[in-house]
């Protein structure tokens, strides 16, 4: 009788043990959850924000290119390096020369 006395309150405690741990997990897993997706959100904005960042960049890029391609800014580049346009081509080779 005392062994069937001891086996049960073992088998009680357990029990009891399961139930405590399980109703531990039932109230923090809520939590963590809630702060993992709070850690995930606060991730997700500041990649959110670093692209909007780089795409800011690059179309400041493009812009600039943009620029540097006009041809008022390789006109004054010309100027400015005296490289100049000429106003009519000129001949390479001498009159009567083999094409």
């Amino acid at each position: 009788m005392n062994k069937e006395a001891t086996y049960s309150n073992r088998t009680i405690v357990l029990g009891f043990t399961a139930v405590v741990l399980t109703a531990g997990l039932l109230l923090v897993l809520p939590l963590y959850m809630k702060n993992r997706y709070y850690d995930l959100y606060h991730q997700a904005h500041d990649l959110s924000i670093s692209v909007d960042s780089l795409e800011k960049e690059l179309l400041f890029k493009d812009l600039e290119l943009n620029g540097l391609l006009t041809l008022e800014y390789l006109g004054e580049f010309a100027d400015s390096t005296g490289l100049g346009y000429n106003g009519l081509p000129q001949k390479i080779r001498v009159d009567g020369g083999h094409p």
